[in-house]
């Protein structure tokens, strides 16, 4: 059988390619693999047989380039999108100011606190933490998390409004007062910030 394909990635001994047909990406074992160029247009023989993997896998024996890459120019960024620029280019622009009569940006919200009514106690200071633990999140969920705790290596379940906002693999830490027996351990957080 024979294939069309664009090269994506090369390997020593095979190469990702998109079939043209299909637009599906394929791993091709081939010794010579390393031969070819990202972007070369290849045909590819092989015997038919392809593997239900992802992405599938052929071994091929032959691959012929048909064409190679173009020759394309980097483009240029500005500084100010953090690429890299060519030496010589001016600066960008400054930011334009506002029109007249078009107001500039409001300033920041300070965070919410509710207003403190004369006559009643002001609130209490929300608790502290009696016990802290650097966790990586593993599961998120609305108002819970399973963490894994590095310090006793061990699965524990942390119950935290908007838990959400955190993301698998985040490195957190965990303030909090008590802790159950259960199996995972499951704390009601009273902080959890970012490590």
């Amino acid at each position: 059988m024979i294939m069309i394909a664009t090269v994506l990635r090369v390997f020593p001994q095979h190469l990702l390619v998109r079939d043209i047909s299909t637009g599906q990406a394929v791993q091709v074992n081939f010794r010579g693999a390393s031969r070819f160029s990202e972007a070369d247009r290849v045909r590819i023989t092989y015997n038919g047989v392809m593997t239900r993997s992802v992405p599938p896998q052929i071994t091929a024996t032959n691959i012929q380039r048909i064409s190679a890459p173009p020759v394309t120019v980097a483009p240029v960024f500005p500084p100010s999108l953090g690429a890299p620029s060519r030496p010589g280019t001016p600066p960008p622009p400054p930011p334009m100011p506002p029109r007249p009569g078009h107001p500039a940006a409001p300033p920041p919200r300070p965070p919410f606190a509710p207003p403190h009514r004369p006559g009643f106690p002001p609130p209490p200071p929300p608790p502290r933490p009696q016990h802290t633990v650097t966790a990586i999140v593993l599961q998120t969920g609305r108002n819970s998390l399973l963490v894994w705790n590095l310090r006793e290596n061990r699965l524990m379940q942390v119950d935290f409004p908007n838990a959400s906002q955190f993301r698998t693999g985040q490195l957190v830490t965990i303030g909090f007062n008590t802790m159950t027996f259960s199996n995972p351990p499951r704390i009601s957080a009273l902080t959890v910030n970012p490590a």
